[in-house]
């Protein structure tokens, strides 16, 4: 029994509801292709049981009950199976299993330039050698990083080096993003960095004509904002929130949306399609006074919805709310009734079946759950706490709407940010009906023609935007500056996030049906997730550790415990891209951003529990040595002076970092700084490793490699 939110006395029968079915085998087939590893064999399997199950689907046509059986389960097959198509271990047409001496394809997204590189993704589509004349069909994708220099768009032609790709590499440090699993969902498992002159533009287009349209007028749409919309930040926001084109949105911006919970605004979702429903809706308000006019209304609506997704870049949530009002549409014009909960899972189901791998996705997860959260919360907090005010009504509504839908998704976003924002409520009241002027606006401002005689009211449009979204930013600034506007490192298990659902359902319906043992049930899972969150939140707290970070040729050493936390680091400063993706993440989880602190190297630092100095880190009784230098530092010695031109006493390290390829043998590194492990990161020279391994293995010492490992983890207290 699925209970309808709009009466909790209705009961819907499973035949009510068909997509749901659907769509939780299609899910079951998409998770059990993610916690298995795709091989030929399994691959092949798969395509056999599928076409088994097909054929018994209509074999048993005129017996339901065996035909619903067979045909869930092959859903799930055929979504496991298209979830694994393109992985280079079952497909074997795949670039990196020919040795190419050159690749070329079209530029398959649509590129993001900053100042030094061109980022954008490589459809490879065949591949040859100079020394020969064939060239092979192939197929796959590659993400590419270049130097600035050809100006590149969707769909154009080009050649690079066969050799220069490499397999993207999982994360080095703890808390990083997993930037492999990122590119994995679209299917991308190679990436490659290109000087300039490595890339050759060809003649001609290739990829989905469709598309490169679509791209083109945006990019279009986009110039005519430059041209009218003076303030940069103001412009880079109304570019994301209504045309979806984030490519000029800037860091700093991103975290002010996000600490304020209102970056659903900068994702062109399902609020921005019922706007433009809305809007659409009110100028053809005309067409229902006749029946004709009014079926040729639906599929005008739906031209448009569809016109306008397809201009944002299709993204998940764009496509579940154009899908879902599509539905209802339909159900309007033929005089049907619509059940909510069978229209969401038709459009999930639906995408699925388009791109299973649309599941993985962040944007879509979070998108359907704070759907299903308004769906199911809203009209109970309307019987909770009704509004009459004619003029506090839409507040009270808006309110209890956002309210809803982050009870449907915070617990997925605190798992995948560590993070919850406090004053969602107040952010999303402040900015709900700018973020609508600023959409109306800007739909305004690129309808009307530019000529010169509305060049001057292209211009105060222009102003009033840019006007409009400054405000917006200095209020959600505010917000984010109140006291605990942010509660940070929130880190929390998968368990967790279940255990959060199922809090929030028992005390639901322990209210609604007066249940003693559903509260019962709620009390128990609060009590289990308040030793799950009490035990790790000890520990963090108690537990000293050390990190020795995997940042390439730079060096990076964290410290965390006992309330405190610190970088050491020859790093620029904290606001570094590697500080901010690779560092941060994890020091997150223990303090807040506020309580780092940061420590250039070679600089002095003393706070009573940490002395740091010339290299040497002194936590508590633990000593590290940094040795990036050839010459031995007289100002660390543990005994008396010797003679003039003597050599100073050994200093005792527990760990021993050498960087900068070194001359020196190590036995006489370690007989100036004996230690027990030694570390070799990423600043040091293949060959260099090559001799120091050597020698460490010869001696008999622990050593690690920092280069292309994960980065060191040290527990102080064992």
């Amino acid at each position: 029994m699925i209970i309808d939110s709009r009466s909790w006395q209705t009961k819907l029968y499973k035949g009510h509801v068909p997509f749901v079915w659907f769509l939780l085998f299609c899910i079951f087939g998409v998770l059990l292709s993610t916690y298995m590893t795709p091989g030929p064999l399994w691959f092949l399997g798969l395509k056999i049981l599928s076409v088994l199950l097909f054929l018994a689907c209509l074999a048993c046509f005129r017996l339901p009950a065996f035909f619903g059986f067979f045909f869930l389960l092959f859903l799930s097959c055929l979504c496991w199976m298209r979830a694994w198509e393109g992985h280079p271990n079952v497909n074997p047409m795949h670039f990196s299993h020919h040795g190419s001496g050159f690749l070329f394809g079209f530029v398959a997204d649509e590129p993001r330039e900053n100042e030094k590189y061109t980022r954008f993704r490589l459809q490879v589509t065949g591949g040859g050698n100079a020394e020969s004349e064939r060239v092979l069909t192939l197929n796959g994708s590659i993400q590419i990083t270049a130097e600035r220099g050809l100006k590149l768009s969707y769909g154009d032609l080009i050649v690079i080096p066969g050799d220069r790709y490499m397999t993207v590499a999982p994360p080095r440090n703890p808390g990083e993003m997993d930037y492999a699993a990122h590119l994995a969902k679209q299917n991308c498992w190679h990436q490659a960095y290109l000087g300039e002159g490595q890339i050759r533009l060809l003649e001609g287009r290739d990829g989905r004509a469709m598309t490169a349209f679509a791209l083109a007028t945006r990019k279009g749409m986009v110039e005519k904002f430059e041209h009218f919309v003076p303030d940069k930040d103001a412009l880079s926001i109304a570019s994301t929130l209504i045309l979806g084109y984030r490519a000029d949105l800037s860091p700093e911006l991103m975290e002010v949306f996000s600490a304020t919970g209102t970056i659903h605004v900068l994702s062109v979702s399902g609020m921005h399609v019922v706007i433009v429903f809305w809007l659409l809706a009110k100028l053809l308000f005309w067409m229902d006074w006749r029946k004709s006019l009014k079926m040729l209304r639906f599929p005008l609506l739906l031209l448009a919805i569809w016109a306008y997704a397809f201009l944002t870049g299709f993204s998940p949530s764009v496509l579940r709310a154009a899908m879902m009002l599509g539905f209802v549409l339909w159900a309007e014009a033929w005089g049907r009734h619509s059940r909510t909960y069978n229209n969401i899972a038709a459009s999930a189901f639906f995408l699925l079946l388009f791109d299973p791998k649309l599941l993985l996705d962040i944007g879509f997860q979070l998108s359907y759950l704070a759907v299903a959260g308004i769906v199911f919360l809203y009209p109970l907090l309307q019987k909770l706490y009704r509004v009459r005010h004619r003029f506090l009504k839409p507040a009270a509504d808006y309110s209890m709407m956002s309210l809803a839908a982050q009870a449907g998704a915070f617990p997925l976003a605190m798992y995948y940010f560590q993070q919850f924002p406090v004053y969602f409520l107040l952010a999303n009241l402040l900015i709900v009906l700018p973020a609508s002027a600023i959409m109306y606006l800007g739909f305004a401002l690129l309808l009307l023609p530019e000529t010169t005689v509305t060049e001057f009211w292209l211009r105060v449009l222009g102003q009033l935007l840019s006007g409009l979204i400054v405000w917006m930013n200095r209020a959600l600034a505010w917000i984010q500056g109140l006291p605990a506007a942010s509660l940070t490192g929130l880190e929390t298990s998968v368990w967790q996030c279940l255990l959060i659902y199922l809090l929030m359902l028992s005390l639901i319906f322990a209210i609604l049906r007066r249940s003693k043992v559903l509260f019962g049930s709620f009390l128990l899972i609060a009590l289990c997730l308040t030793l799950l969150a009490a035990i790790p939140s000890y520990q963090k707290w108690s537990q000293r550790k050390l990190i020795v970070h995997q940042v390439r040729s730079a060096m990076a050493i964290s410290y965390t415990g006992r309330g405190q936390a610190w970088i050491y680091s020859d790093l620029p400063d904290r606001d570094h891209s590697t500080v901010r993706f690779s560092l941060l993440p994890h020091l997150r989880t223990f303090v807040s951003p506020g309580k780092i602190q940061w420590i250039a190297a070679d600089s002095l630092f003393d706070d009573g529990r940490t002395m740091i100095s010339g290299g040497l880190l002194q936590i508590g009784e633990k000593r590290v040595y940094v040795y990036d230098r050839e010459d031995w530092l007289e100002s660390h010695r543990d005994g008396p002076e010797k003679g003039e031109g003597s050599a100073p006493a050994p200093l005792k390290v527990d760990l021993l970092l050498i960087r900068k390829n070194p001359r020196k043998p190590l036995s006489e590194i370690l007989a100036r700084y004996p230690s027990p492990v030694i570390l070799l990161d990423g600043s040091n020279h293949g060959w260099t490793i090559e001799r120091l391994e050597k020698e460490a293995m010869e001696a008999g010492l622990a050593y690690y490699v920092l280069k292309d490992n994960f980065a060191y983890v040290w527990l102080l207290d064992e």
